[in-house]
């Protein structure tokens, strides 16, 4: 969700001032053909998600309002 304003705005911004994860995985992917990093980055993205979401599940299962 983050990546389409992003992109569409500003396509990284002023210096890459804007640049995420997300747009510079469209980046080396579809302009530089690094399809190999790019995929590195998707997993590296898809890992700390995980990790994100596992955290809020242990809290939830100990009471935790979040």
């Amino acid at each position: 969700l983050v990546f389409d304003y992003i992109y569409l705005l500003t396509q990284g911004g002023p210096a890459h001032a804007s640049e995420v994860l997300s747009t510079e995985l469209f980046k080396s992917a579809f302009f530089r053909f690094e399809v190999g990093y790019a995929a590195a980055i998707g997993v590296s993205m898809s890992f700390i998600c995980t990790l994100v979401v596992a955290g809020f599940v242990i809290l939830r299962r100990k009471g935790w309002e979040i």
